[in-house]
This record gives structure tokens, sequence and C-alpha cells, in this order.
């Protein structure tokens, strides 16, 4: 529920409501589309749903709304390093200019714990 409310208010700050709600519910959907429990079993284990987060804002189609996306994610205090060096890569990869970059790898470093 709290990835479909992401993914819809990052949606309509950017004018992409319709997409951003989708993204949210199809991230919940990602963990229950595997039928073989084994395998799901894996899947959540190698990506945690902040980790799904972050790879659904990367399909958003314009850059703000993926910079919001990744923003309220850094903004995060209980980010594991795993789930931090993950959104630093996709950052990387998906955010084009470099101010967008920076202000969130900034985040993560002055990161208040």
């Amino acid at each position: 529920m709290g990835t479909a409310l992401l993914g819809g208010i990052i949606g309509h700050q950017s004018g992409e409501a319709v997409a951003g709600a989708l993204i949210g519910a199809g991230v919940g959907a990602l963990s229950g589309i595997e039928s073989d429990k084994s395998k799901q079993k894996c899947e959540e284990k190698k990506y945690s749903m902040t980790m799904r987060e972050i790879k659904a804002i990367g399909t958003l189609k314009s850059e703000d709304a993926k910079t919001r996306g990744y923003e309220a994610i850094a903004q995060r205090g209980d980010l594991t390093e795993k789930e931090k060096i993950f959104l630093i890569k996709e950052v990387q990869k998906e955010l084009k200019a470099d101010s967008s970059r920076e202000k969130i790898l900034l985040m993560l470093i002055n990161e208040k714990k």
C-alpha cells in the first residue's frame, strides 16, 4: 500500500498520476507474481521492497518524476547499505542531469543518523 501511495504521489507531482499509481501497484505485484514459492523466496531475498521501489521509479518517463522518487527514498533514514548502493547505481544509470544525481548522492552522504 505504501508503494502504491508513493508512486501515486510522485506521479501526481510530475503530471504522471496514472503512471505513478500503476508503478506503485506493479511493484506490489512483483512479489506475488511467482507461483513457485521457492522462487518467490529467492526473489524476495535478492531484492528488498525498497529496491523494488527504486527499480520501479526508474521506469517513469520524466526526469523530474524519477528525481522526486529517488529523493523520497534517499531521505529515508533506514536504508541498508545494500539499498544505498542499489540506489546509487540506479541514480547513475537513470538520471541524465548531473545536478539531480549530485543532489541525491549528497542526501545519502549527509544522512542524519
